[in-house]
């Protein structure tokens, strides 16, 4: 079975976050995985590990910048990347 997990980077809740312009934030403040998506990534590592012969990629999407790596700390989950 083929599993696919959509993720995205966030800036980190816990940062100090500055609107710039009116239009974007500071991004020197860090992105961390959505807390959501790391629970569907868990979830699909559960899932992989009940039906034999299953991989998990996730797609992460946004800034080419932040492509690579997506910040999931499973080696075993293969990233690909969309921006």
């Amino acid at each position: 079975m083929r599993i696919y997990v959509c993720v995205k980077h966030v800036p980190d809740s816990a940062a100090n976050i500055h609107i710039m312009d009116n239009l974007k934030i500071d991004e020197s403040v860090p992105f961390l995985l959505n807390p959501y998506d790391e629970h569907a990534v868990t979830e699909a590592v559960a899932l992989k590990n009940r039906i034999p012969n299953s991989e998990i990629t996730a797609l992460c999407l946004g800034k080419k910048r932040r492509r690579t790596p997506c910040g999931l700390p499973w080696p075993w989950v293969r990233t690909e990347a969309c921006w």
